[in-house]
């Protein structure tokens, strides 16, 4: 199935890859600093559609992940931008901490966006590796090496099963959101 511009600003399940591929390929990169409701506003005018609350949010969190480097450095934004790409609805105002399925899901969405060239703070590692731990890992996954476990804790022990489970749901992902993005028609 061939999606065009419109359906992809109209579809809540939109990698933000595919997202931002659509915005940059009408808007080009001078659109990245435009307010969110401005922007909003010019696609929806452009295309005839209606761009949710939820699709507003993830376009501006797709463009801050291209053009900045907060989702790299701040755990917040880091939480903030993972949520959005995994469709829900996020505030920077609310803390509400990633499940693991949840932070490899959202960065195999977002990793296809610099192909994988991050390099994330040391406040951002330790919130990921605050995640993990939570999931009952003891070593960091492929997914996120650098990911710092709490201070204290065992650093092994067999998380064979753990790591499976998440490299599985990375690579299921990875391949969803490759296809969703090929899928789009390039004469807009």
């Amino acid at each position: 199935m061939r999606r065009s511009h419109k359906q992809v600003l109209e579809d809540d399940k939109a990698p933000l890859v595919a997202l931002l591929a659509t915005v940059l390929s009408e808007l080009g990169e001078d659109c990245k600093g435009w307010e969110g409701p401005v922007l909003t506003a010019e696609l929806q005018e452009k295309y005839g559609c209606t761009i949710s609350p939820l699709q507003s949010d993830k376009i501006q969190a797709a463009l801050l992940v291209l053009f900045g480097d907060s989702f790299t450095e701040h755990w917040r934004t880091f939480e903030f931008v993972c949520h959005l790409a995994t469709g829900n609805h996020a505030s920077l105002e609310v803390v509400e901490p990633l499940k693991a399925e949840e932070l490899v899901m959202a960065l195999a969405d977002i990793l296809t966006i610099h192909h994988g060239d991050y390099k994330f703070s040391d406040e951002v590692s330790r919130y990921a590796g605050e995640v993990f731990w939570d999931y009952g890992m003891k070593t960091a996954p492929a997914i996120f090496p650098g990911a710092v476990f709490p201070l204290g804790t065992v650093q092994d022990g067999d998380d064979t099963d753990h790591h499976k489970a998440l490299m599985d749901l990375y690579t299921e992902r990875v391949e969803e959101v490759s296809s969703y993005t090929l899928s789009i028609d390039i004469e807009k």
